[in-house]
């Protein structure tokens, strides 16, 4: 049985890797940063709260 902590840790590894794939240009990375982190935290609660 999995707990919550690790599934916020597999959450957040796995839009590390997404990012990671998606290597926007510097200016776009420093423009949308914000965005992508605070998008990528509602993934991850949603995500979380839909497997618990």
């Amino acid at each position: 049985m999995t707990t919550l902590r690790d599934n916020v840790h597999s959450a957040l590894s796995q839009l590390r890797y997404l990012l990671e794939i998606l290597k926007p240009s510097r200016k776009l990375k420093q423009k949308w940063s914000r965005h992508f982190r605070t998008q990528g935290f509602v993934f991850s609660l949603a995500f979380i709260l839909s497997s618990w």
